[in-house]
């Protein structure tokens, strides 16, 4: 979606453990998580946008598309979002 093909969170670019935090990238903010724990939801940043030639702003059905494709192709890391 984005030129530098983010997600919607990303490990801080620090060194030593500051580096293991997850930082927003993609997404505006860290998700929130239901009660049950099961779900979270993200929200896009406003500026991200697909490279050219779409160059069109991504939206949230872009992303489940995305994420409906790996589990479908049984992507290597599938299994995490399952």
């Amino acid at each position: 979606m984005d030129p530098r093909q983010g997600g919607l969170l990303a490990f801080r670019r620090d060194g030593g453990t500051a580096g293991a935090a997850l930082v927003p990238d993609l997404a505006a903010a860290l998700p929130t998580t239901s009660r049950d724990g099961r779900t979270l939801t993200f929200t896009l940043r406003d500026d991200v946008r697909f490279a050219p030639p779409v160059s069109r702003p991504a939206a949230a059905t872009d992303v489940k598309a995305s994420l409906e494709r790996m589990l479908w192709l049984d992507s290597r890391g599938a299994d995490l979002y399952r």
